[in-house]
């Protein structure tokens, strides 16, 4: 009986000690041996600020970059305990490197411009913004990123690390995916709540970009624009007619004020699809990439007794629940109706 049992702790230890082999190889091969020595060409990799362990690694098991996300997410999560960490940034690799050099050079920005995407701006704003730090012109990235299905409204709002020399094809890309990551699963499934779909949400979230000037006012806002919407009244809002007018007045490429304050009589009567003062419901796409407290405003709207609402030059909004209180206090915040 004792050899039995010494016989089955013999073989328990053995078995124990395989797979603790096995596994070491496992992860050491994951880790410290590249998937392909001998591949010479390289790609771009970004990582984006804030993107964790496990989102890298698993887009570089996508990318045919490594042999196990698995591996890599605890090899990540090893080197986070030692107080290491991945740094945002655009990374030229291949699977010629083992996880372990490319950990090496993630420690490290290898970025060459960075610049910021700010709220509001519509798709010929960013366009110029790029331009100006980038070699790629105006009109390849509207014209990229405008494409068959407009990204208007998803080239998210956020400051971005890229290599001097990205195609336009992958900038656009990189932008919208950080939309795709920002505007996840639990917002996407409150727009639904609100009975909204994604484009919806954002084409509204867009006009609460333009229209609340203060954080504080835009769930608000959202909550009266979406109770519109669903009651099938007229939006009737200034940033609607001023994407409208400036779409007809501006060029791509040019100095222009696309956000004119001053709207006149005639442009409130603009005939086009943008114009909420005239056409019911909303407009086709968003008129300017909103961020994410305007998103958050839609998915959580603040209900309330308001149907109208109007902002002063400081960003003060004062709301109304009937259109005669309204023009009251249009009259006496503006100086007219």
């Amino acid at each position: 009986m004792r050899k039995k049992h010494l016989a089955f702790i013999l073989i328990s230890i053995f078995i124990l000690l395989l797979s603790g082999g096995i596994l070491f190889y496992l992860y050491h091969s994951a880790v410290y041996r590249p998937l392909s020595p001998k591949f010479q060409e390289t790609s771009s990799f970004t990582i984006a600020s804030g993107e964790s362990g496990l989102e890298v690694a698993c887009r570089l098991k996508e990318e045919n970059l490594i042999r196990s996300d698995f591996y890599a997410r605890i090899f990540f999560n090893l080197q986070q305990r030692r107080d290491l960490f991945l740094q945002a940034g655009a990374y030229s690799i291949s699977p010629s490197l083992s996880l372990q050099e490319m950990f090496n050079l993630f420690q490290h920005g290898t970025f060459d411009v960075e610049f910021t995407i700010p709220e509001g701006k519509r798709l010929e704003e960013v366009a110029q913004l790029v331009s100006e730090v980038l070699d790629i012109t105006p009109f390849d990235f509207f014209s990229t990123a405008f494409g068959n299905n407009s990204l208007e409204g998803k080239l998210f709002p956020d400051t971005y690390r890229v290599p001097q020399d990205i195609q336009v094809e992958k900038l656009v890309n990189f932008i919208s995916q950080n939309f795709k990551r920002k505007v996840d699963g639990k917002l996407q499934e409150q727009f639904r709540e609100q009975g909204l779909t994604l484009n919806e949400s954002v084409t509204i979230a867009s006009i609460v970009e333009r229209e609340a000037k203060l954080d504080e006012d835009r769930p608000l806002v959202a909550g009266i624009l979406i109770k519109r919407y669903k009651s099938d009244w007229l939006l009737e809002t200034d940033a609607t007619v001023q994407y409208a007018k400036t779409s007809r007045l501006c060029q791509l490429g040019t100095e222009c004020n696309w956000w004119p304050n001053n709207l006149t009589a005639e442009d409130l009567k603009i005939d086009s699809p943008y114009n909420t003062r005239l056409k019911a419901g909303l407009p086709p796409m968003p008129i300017c990439s909103p961020g994410l407290k305007s998103l958050t405003a839609v998915a959580q709207p603040l209900e309330s007794p308001y149907w109208f609402y109007l902002s002063d030059e400081t960003g003060k909004t004062y709301y109304s629940v009937s259109y005669e209180e309204h023009l009251v206090k249009a009259e006496k915040v503006l100086g007219r109706y």
